[in-house]
């Protein structure tokens, strides 16, 4: 996929072509042409009003995943390229793990790889994941024997995923 920076369309890449699949409508807030045109840093001093473009875009067999900024704040979207549905909020977590925060992450072969440094791991077991309830009670013993062995400067924790 392919998106320009202040443009709304996502593209397909193929080895053949370059085609819009879809535009991404925010609402009205979106930037006034006139300001498309302005250096980046004075944009970034006007726009706080505003909704710009798509980020950190990724693909997935059944989904596209992107970051937005609105007034200032990111926002995470999760559309469904089968029925065109989006999802909105202001991060993406996963209830079944304790509302594990899902940032960092990559797509492959359909799989998703959330990447955390151990330091941030740490940090949101006391804030978050200790006092949250795991679907599965194995589960949070896994994060917490992980939390138990890990330091701040260890390499970071990458847990694989299967999205259905």
């Amino acid at each position: 996929l392919i998106i320009y920076p202040l443009n709304d369309t996502i593209y397909t890449l193929t080895p053949d072509s370059l085609f819009p699949q879809m535009i991404v409508c925010f609402s009205e807030r979106t930037l006034p042409k006139d300001m498309k045109y302005m250096d980046v840093m004075t944009l970034m001093e006007r726009s706080t009003d505003y909704i710009l473009g798509m980020s950190n875009i990724k693909n997935s067999d059944k989904y596209i995943f992107f970051e937005y900024s609105d007034r200032g704040l990111n926002k995470n979207v999760v559309i469904d390229k089968t029925t065109l549905a989006a999802e909105t909020t202001e991060r993406f977590v996963l209830e079944k793990w304790g509302d594990l925060y899902i940032s960092g992450f990559e797509i492959w072969n359909n799989n998703f790889y959330l990447i955390q440094p151990a330091y941030f791991f740490r940090r949101s077991w006391n804030a978050i994941y200790l006092n949250k309830s795991f679907v599965c009670n194995k589960d949070g013993q896994a994060f917490k024997s992980l939390y138990d062995k890990l330091n701040d400067d260890d390499n970071p924790v990458i847990f694989k995923l299967r999205m259905k």
